[in-house]
């Protein structure tokens, strides 16, 4: 998919290697984008505060880190990156809204589904998280 505007990203991670690597998917993808960058809570709340973004990748490693109230109005442009530890955080936000929910284990063609389901308005979930959902559904059914 290629896109004919200049988009406004953001990405919110604490690794210096998994922002480089977002960014050098993002160029791989054609897609031309001005990216901001937070590395902390603060500097993800002030850009999310003073900008609109056409695609927010964040990654929810740590529970109960993030305001819904503020993310809400973002949330169906968000790709919500977690690891094992921000699970559970990552598929509530998934359920209240999010665009895309993806492991850090998932293979990079998964994450590039992920970016193009958000862009083109469309929900995805990578096929770990869908496998983990499943498991969360299977244990809470209660016969």
């Amino acid at each position: 998919m290629k896109f004919q505007k200049t988009l406004k990203v953001l990405v919110f991670d604490t690794h210096p290697i998994t922002r480089k690597g977002i960014r050098m998917m993002l160029e791989n993808m054609t897609i031309i984008a001005n990216v901001s960058e937070a590395t902390t809570d603060a500097q993800f709340y002030q850009h999310l505060s003073t900008t609109g973004f056409d695609l927010i990748l964040l990654s929810v490693n740590e529970p109960d880190t993030f305001s819904v109230g503020k993310l809400s109005a973002q949330l169906g442009r968000t790709v919500l990156l977690y690891t094992e530890e921000g699970a559970e955080n990552a598929i509530d936000l998934m359920t209240m809204g999010g665009g895309a929910c993806m492991s850090k284990k998932c293979i990079d063609v998964e994450l590039r589904e992920g970016i193009t389901a958000v862009l083109a308005n469309r929900r995805h979930a990578c096929t770990y998280t869908r496998a983990m959902a499943d498991r969360m559904i299977t244990q809470s059914i209660h016969f």
